[in-house]
């Protein structure tokens, strides 16, 4: 067994972690993948006279490559997250010697 092997099931050790269902371009999707939402970074864009909330329309999530098989996620696929969004892939990168893919999102909004 080398590192990378003893890092596939470290997900399950993992605080916070929320069930996602992953919908590549082209395949079926694969429900109930534990995945991990990371903070976004919140930028004021102005000084308002007003207080106001705003949702973040990006996110971005750590995904564990052992409970995607042989799928890689890829720009176009998509996340529906716990509360019933919708999230877009537009970027990818491995991480942690493989054992997990970080993918950054855009939220699907309902026109």
């Amino acid at each position: 067994m080398n590192l990378s092997d003893e890092l596939a099931g470290d997900y399950a050790t993992f605080a916070g972690l929320e069930m996602v269902t992953f919908t590549p371009a082209s395949g079926s999707p694969i429900e109930d993948i534990p995945a991990l939402r990371h903070a976004q970074r919140q930028v004021p864009l102005a000084p308002l006279s007003a207080p106001f909330a705003m949702e973040p329309i990006e996110a971005t999530f750590s995904l564990f490559a052992a409970l995607l098989g042989t799928r890689t996620p890829a720009a176009g696929d998509t996340l529906l997250d716990a509360t019933g969004a919708t999230w877009t892939i537009t970027s990818t990168e491995r991480l942690t010697l493989a054992s997990r893919w970080r993918v950054v999102c855009r939220q699907q909004i309902a026109s």
